[in-house]
């Protein structure tokens, strides 16, 4: 997995750039043995809300 995003610099920080660390965060977890990916949710909040 190869991290894409922003590390730490809140000015660097766009909806785009979130979008895409969500996309890879969930096709990771999804692969995982022990999720149910078609039984899970997403929480967020803040910025987060609107990505989601």
């Amino acid at each position: 997995m190869v991290y894409v995003g922003t590390v730490g610099n809140y000015a660097e920080v766009t909806v785009t750039k979130q979008l895409s660390d969500v996309r890879l965060v969930l096709n990771y977890v999804s692969m995982l043995p022990d999720v149910d990916a078609i039984n899970s949710s997403l929480i967020v909040h803040s910025l987060g809300g609107s990505v989601a």
